[in-house]
């Protein structure tokens, strides 16, 4: 389900968290599992400008890429499948962070 989310604003320097919330509807059958018959969310988030997407972070299995101009400033929860909870945390904000983000899970 695609919302929009109401504008979020901080401080330069400052910290926001990017909302982002998600319920699991359990799948069954061997198509959608993998090799150790365990389902892994994906979440990522984008930031779009003029119609380009560019990577924020992604991450998957434990496994998480992070774009270059984000590193050591944004995060996820640790298990956001357990809680539902996929919102990404920013700090050390930059004018340039102004935007719009996608999040998709």
């Amino acid at each position: 389900t695609l919302l929009v989310m109401r504008p979020v604003s901080g401080l330069l320097s400052g910290k926001v968290t990017l909302p982002c919330s998600f319920s699991i509807i359990p799948t069954v059958g061997p198509r959608n599992r993998n090799a150790s018959g365990t389902d892994y969310l994906r979440i990522k988030w984008t930031k779009i400008e003029g119609g380009v997407e560019s990577t924020v972070l992604v991450t998957q299995n434990g496994v998480i890429k992070i774009g270059s101009g984000y590193r050591s400033r944004v995060s996820v929860q640790s298990h956001p499948e357990d809680i539902g909870d996929a919102s990404l945390t920013m700090v050390k904000l930059r004018a340039s962070d102004a935007g719009t983000y996608r999040c998709e899970v």
